[in-house]
């Protein structure tokens, strides 16, 4: 895309909006160096058309994951033998299901590798209403467009479920439709282990979506999510951090001098037998 293309961004529709010239915290600094970082992974990979070949794995499918693809790989380990079996894993946002059709596949392998252990459970939490429309509406690049057209649909839902049947992933995805600001009261306290928030980036609502999913994070648990590059965004979760620095035992986030470092934080909640 050249400099001159734009994308629209929302308050909270939960879905991966885009302005290149403002979007999460609300500043315009380093814009091109947040346009090289966020730009969409695999956009190339698109496919034009669906069948076996072309829609083979996350990468054919329209998203803006990112950081959350290594960061979802290092919860099953190398040989996806880190999980014990049964966790619970959540993330917040969906918009086309690239991040969640990528954790189903981590989740099929870890079955395939380690039979034994009972499956992991994955909620993929989104409004789902606004998704289809924020692509029609130019607020995503052109490709998106292209991809949901194939399927000849306007159901959103009816999109994630084929894509996960024709990757035969089926099963291994729940999908909710809440706005994260409730989604947190489903869940118990204590039973996450791990939280992506990937749904509104107003720096506000990251924030939020932290402090209401926190309670939810098991003692050695993890919660994560990106926007980090944006001020706004770190200042909130540096803020969220220090009020918290009891409960936590590890605070990761990159170094955004550095090119390529990364845009996310990780939060890992402290095991009830640490000092």
């Amino acid at each position: 895309m050249s400099k001159k293309d734009t994308w629209g961004s929302d308050a909270r529709g939960q879905s991966r909006l885009w302005s290149r010239a403002n979007r999460g915290g609300g500043t315009s600094e380093k814009k091109i160096k947040k346009d090289e970082i966020t730009f969409p992974k695999y956009y190339e990979n698109i496919p034009d058309k669906l069948n076996n070949k072309t829609l083979r794995t996350y990468k054919n499918v329209p998203g803006w994951m990112n950081d959350a693809e290594w960061i979802f790989k290092d919860l099953f380990g190398d040989k996806y033998d880190l999980p014990l079996g049964g966790e619970h894993f959540v993330e917040i946002g969906t918009l086309l299901g690239q991040s969640s059709v990528r954790m189903a596949e981590l989740i099929q392998k870890c079955n395939e590798s380690h039979p034994d252990k009972k499956q992991i459970q994955f909620d993929s939490i989104d409004t789902f209403y606004f998704i289809i429309h924020s692509i029609k509406n130019g607020e995503h690049p052109p490709k998106f467009l292209d991809y949901i057209n194939l399927y000849e649909t306007g159901d959103i839902m009816d999109i994630l479920y084929i894509q996960l049947k024709k990757l035969d992933l089926f099963g291994l995805v729940n999908y909710i439709c809440c706005d994260s600001k409730y989604a947190h009261n489903i869940y118990q306290d204590n039973s996450l282990d791990f939280v992506w928030v990937d749904g509104s980036h107003e720096a506000e609502d990251v924030e939020q979506d932290v402090k209401n999913f926190w309670p939810k994070i098991k003692p050695g648990g993890l919660i994560a999510g990106d926007d980090y590059i944006y001020s706004a965004v770190a200042e909130k979760i540096h803020m969220f951090a220090d009020n918290h620095k009891n409960e936590i035992s590890k605070f990761e986030y990159p170094d955004i001098k550095k090119k390529n470092s990364g845009n996310y934080f990780k939060i890992y909640k402290r095991h009830t037998h640490e000092k």
